[in-house]
């Protein structure tokens, strides 16, 4: 907090010059002092303002005129780096770490398999092809939502978080018997590989950019592509803590801040006019939203 003086009265002119703020009248002074009001605890008395404190950080969120996930998923993402969960230089998958935010869980997962084996447990009514478009539509606007926090976590230069493609890699099993399988960056050769074959499937579709396939068409060619080097490719991140930066921004009651990411993930989703969301009944939405979009509240040191 700068250097702002608690409990004491000002005038709009003390106020705006205490802020380094520039003097305005009429509407643009009330848009200012609404913008001041999502900073600050702020008490008008007649034509004089008193500051009693500054806001906490889910405090300031909510006051924010359209909440956005990266709202809350940049917050949580600073707050898993400093407290270890995302220990330095640690790379996770982005469907691990939607599932660590509590966006997804493993009944996502799950559905997206076989949307057809759950569809009926979710509504009698609900077709399994319009779960399955659900799935792939919400997973969409969820990976979008992380780009953009993890854009505005290097912009603020917090952390470096660096785009990664990885696969997956089978161990021997455990002693009971299960196979492990963790997410590892692509080799060398298998960077090459991917991007040559995906050099291929561009040619022979007379493309010159991965980003010009239409979305109908991305998951067709992921599959060729997939078919193609013989393993499966997916993103993911590297997390590269700034420890001097970090400190800027700790959030130590995190799980009150997942559970507003939920709440607010149920919101848009029962609200939602979105192609392959807003189709199914919103009462169904709000029972998917429930059932997929909330997990297992993250604590220190849970992540692996």
């Amino acid at each position: 907090m700068q250097n702002v003086i608690l409990n004491k009265p000002f005038k709009y002119k003390e106020l705006a010059k205490m802020f380094e703020l520039e003097f305005k009248e009429g509407g643009s002074r009330k848009r200012q002092l609404e913008k001041l009001n999502r900073e600050y605890s702020i008490i008008k008395y007649g034509t004089h303002y008193v500051i009693t404190g500054e806001l906490g950080e889910l405090d300031k969120i909510e006051n924010k005129p359209k909440l956005k996930f990266q709202d809350y998923i940049v917050p949580l993402l600073y707050t898993y780096m400093h407290n270890g969960i995302y220990r330095n230089t640690v790379v996770k998958s982005k469907g691990n770490i939607l599932k660590d935010l509590s966006m997804i869980n493993d009944k996502f997962f799950a559905v997206r398999e076989d949307p057809y084996a759950y569809a009926l447990s979710f509504d009698e009514n609900l077709d399994g092809e319009d779960l399955l478009k659900y799935t792939e539509e919400t997973y969409k606007v969820f990976s979008s939502a992380l780009n953009s926090a993890v854009s505005e976590i290097n912009d603020r230069k917090l952390a470096f978080v660096e785009k990664v493609k990885l696969t997956l890699k089978e161990y021997p099993p455990n002693k009971d018997g299960k196979i492990i399988k963790k997410s590892v960056e692509l080799t060398i050769e298998q960077k090459y590989l991917l991007n040559k074959t995906q050099e291929d499937f561009l040619l022979e579709n007379g493309l010159k950019l991965w980003s010009q396939i239409p979305y109908v068409r991305l998951k067709y060619a992921n599959k060729w592509v997939e078919e193609n080097v013989r393993f499966k490719s997916f993103d993911g991140y590297r997390f590269i803590v700034n420890e001097e930066g970090i400190e800027r921004f700790i959030y130590e009651d995190y799980p009150k801040m997942q559970k507003a990411l939920s709440n607010l993930i149920e919101y848009k989703l029962s609200n939602s006019m979105r192609k392959n969301i807003g189709n199914i009944p919103k009462e169904t939405r709000i029972i998917l939203a429930k059932e997929l979009h909330r997990g297992k509240l993250v604590k220190n040191k849970e992540i692996k």
